[in-house]
């Protein structure tokens, strides 16, 4: 699965106000998610410490939250596929952004893969990140 903005990351329900979608003129990002506004009432912050103590910071919905804990492998591959995903020719040709070398590709994914998330730091509910209640 690809992580996308606004989703959760475990089962892709929208936790964020959808603006827009990219469209048929970005034929390997269509249909995905572009921006997003103000996060849903079930949207949660979930930060994972990784490897070398810096964190990542994912959205979950509030049916998945009780489920991080066991399925951070699953969680962390697709991180992985989604680094993948962003540092593709097909995505970065898409968004306008310039090619990454096969050497910078390999160097941004060997990033991830030496910093695996070991654990929850903490869970905020974004509305509470957004809106400092």
């Amino acid at each position: 699965m690809i992580k996308q903005p606004g989703l959760c990351t475990l089962c892709a329900t929208e936790c964020f106000e959808i603006v827009t979608r990219y469209d048929s003129g970005f034929p390997h990002l269509e249909g995905r998610v572009r921006q997003v506004a103000n996060p849903l009432d079930l949207a949660w912050r979930v930060a994972l410490v990784l490897f070398d103590g810096s964190h990542a910071d994912l959205t979950f919905c509030e049916d998945c939250l009780p489920e991080v804990e066991n399925r951070i492998p699953e969680i962390y591959r697709t991180m992985i596929e989604s680094c993948q995903d962003e540092i593709s020719d097909g995505f970065r040709g898409n968004v306008g952004l310039n090619l990454f070398s096969e050497e910078e590709k390999a160097v941004h994914l060997q990033m991830l893969l030496d910093r695996p998330p070991l654990g929850i730091l903490y869970k905020v509910k974004w509305s509470e990140v957004y809106h400092g209640h």
